[in-house]
């Protein structure tokens, strides 16, 4: 038998550091040193990758800071461990099938930013809201307990911008030289710039930034959070699951350095996807609105996108 319902957890965030030193935390932090060590060895590079984790650390402690006086409004939605179950079983199933498609040539193409829509958000919400049953609620109260509502979004959306913001030198720096080249050449033609960096914000909001924050921040990070019944450890654990989801691009994908090595996929998404995992549940964690991860999600992709829009 199933455990009550139990409500979204909004004043477990600590604001102390010995707060979020618990043992699961310690471990996936303890796993996170490992990758970089991996990453220093296979790559001979030992400062990049630090030097990336800085960077985004410091917006992130920027945000924690930032948003101490938050308060939440306690919220009524409910979550059932019916909702946590089938969450992971279906991250588990696309998982797999990522896994399997990808690794198929002629199927690859099939795996796309336009089809997440469909594993990432449209099925994830359908199976949860059969979860939830006759007594879960109405449509919106589902939406609203993902974060796409209109509570909290000044404080998500000041965030999200202060974030950008701190971000852009870390981000010019991650950057391959290839990468930042075409960049630089869109921003020094205005007429360009006006019209490539818009358009590259809005694919990159409504492709990878909507798609992923729906399913790991919203979806995923709430229901661990209130499984359990710690903020932190959803947020931890959520960001590892958002890391290991990238393991079949970065293994898979020829446009992947890490292409074939699963070692080196491993402690790549490991290390750059945790850590940008952990600034964006941060956001969410303290506002309980999505906009603010999604902006900074668009934020982070769309000069990658900019950058392939040159020849």
């Amino acid at each position: 038998m199933s455990k009550a319902p139990s409500q979204i957890p909004t004043n477990q965030i600590p604001n102390r550091l010995t707060g979020w030193v618990q043992p699961f935390t310690l471990l996936v932090l303890f796993i996170y040193i490992a990758a970089l060590v991996v990453m220093g060895v296979l790559t001979d590079e030992w400062i990049s990758h630090p030097v990336y984790a800085i960077g985004v650390i410091l917006p992130g402690v920027v945000v924690f800071v930032w948003s101490r006086a938050y308060q939440l409004e306690t919220t009524s939605v409910q979550i059932s461990n019916e909702e946590v179950k089938v969450s992971l079983i279906w991250y588990v199933i696309v998982l797999i099938i990522y896994s399997v498609v990808l690794g198929n040539e002629h199927l690859r193409v099939l795996i796309n930013e336009e089809t997440n829509w469909i594993t990432l958000v449209i099925v994830p919400l359908i199976l949860i809201q059969s979860a939830r049953g006759k007594q879960g609620g109405t449509f919106r109260e589902l939406l609203s307990s993902v974060g796409l509502t209109r509570q909290g979004l000044g404080k998500t959306i000041t965030l999200a911008v202060v974030t950008c913001v701190l971000l852009i030198p870390i981000i010019l720096y991650s950057l391959s030289e290839e990468q930042l080249s075409k960049v630089m050449t869109v921003f020094q033609k205005p007429d360009q710039a006006v019209l490539f960096y818009p358009l590259s914000l809005v694919m990159a909001f409504l492709l990878p930034g909507f798609t992923e924050e729906v399913m790991f921040r919203g979806i995923l990070q709430s229901r661990l959070s209130s499984f359990t019944r710690s903020e932190v450890n959803g947020l931890f654990l959520a960001s590892l699951l958002f890391a290991i989801y990238h393991v079949p691009y970065a293994y898979f994908l020829t446009s992947w350095a890490t292409h074939g090595n699963l070692t080196w996929s491993l402690s790549t998404v490991l290390t750059e996807r945790f850590i940008t995992g952990l600034l964006m549940g941060l956001i969410w964690m303290r506002t309980k609105n999505l906009a603010g991860p999604m902006i900074v999600h668009a934020f982070m992709d769309s000069f990658i996108i900019l950058a392939s829009f040159v020849k």
